[in-house]
């Protein structure tokens, strides 16, 4: 028997986006390895290992879309609740989208910050990077090739798992190569 027709829903007024790379899709302008959506501030563990280059280093490029506040936590375990200083938040659009921080924990004290208004769009992908060295140098970055705006170096890095959030109902929309 053919499939004709194929449907897709989310539950309990879940916002859900659909991703089928195309050839020649104009509108992202790549094909996504992940698409992924958060509406809310709980995080979801995701394994590093298929992000982690030669050499140790720590290397993720993804694609936001989003009004302000993506979230991104570089952490030694899977669970939330266990997660202690050795973690770090990123927050892309934090601040009514005036910038980006590095934070140890969650919605603790930064580490560094930089100031950008409309760092992200929810209009539009924006390009970014996260390379974490195996001294500890954590480091984000816009676009391929061009340097870091902000970087922050733990003396004692284990990171083995990424998690992705926003806060306040904010709806962000996570695409990964």
């Amino acid at each position: 028997m053919p499939i004709n027709h194929i449907g897709f829903a989310s539950y309990d007024n879940g916002a859900v986006n659909w991703y089928f790379p195309c050839p020649g899709n104009k509108d992202k302008g790549f094909t996504p390895r992940t698409n992924l959506i958060t509406t809310n501030y709980e995080y979801d563990a995701h394994p590093l290992d298929q992000y982690i280059q030669p050499g140790n280093i720590i290397f993720l490029q993804f694609y936001v879309k989003a009004e302000r506040d993506a979230h991104i936590v570089l952490a030694p375990t899977s669970e939330p609740a266990k997660y202690n200083e050795r973690a770090y938040e990123i927050v892309l659009g934090c601040w009514s989208n005036a910038g980006a921080t590095i934070r140890s924990v969650r919605g603790t004290v930064s580490k560094a910050d930089h100031l950008e208004n409309n760092m992200i769009s929810a209009h539009e992908w924006r390009p970014f990077w996260i390379r974490v060295s195996p001294n500890g140098l954590i480091e984000v970055g816009k676009e391929i090739g061009r340097p870091p705006f902000m970087s922050w170096k733990d003396e004692r890095p284990e990171f083995n798992y990424y998690s992705l959030a926003s806060y306040d109902n904010g709806v962000v929309d996570w695409a990964f190569e």
